[in-house]
């Protein structure tokens, strides 16, 4: 079994451990989806958003940000 199966079963058996998509998230290739044992596709933006509101003070949105940077790049302003 492949750690990204490892962590689908573990979101399966405890849809509140916010580890298990933290960890989906950060073993997903860019641009990469996954899907979950109950039918539902997912991206890494959307995991992380899941792992954020499982756990509030967790601190995703540095790892989102990597993403939707290495995702969409960053505009700079010629000011």
């Amino acid at each position: 079994m492949t750690r990204q199966a490892l962590y689908v079963k573990a979101i399966d058996l405890n849809p509140n451990d916010f580890t298990a998509y933290l960890l989906l998230a950060n073993n997903l290739p860019p641009n990469g989806t996954v899907q979950l044992m109950n039918g539902t596709n997912m991206t890494q933006q959307a995991l992380l958003n899941s792992a954020t509101a499982l756990n509030p003070a967790l601190p995703a949105h540095v790892n989102l940000g990597a993403i939707v940077h290495a995702n969409v790049g960053v505009q700079q302003s010629s000011a």
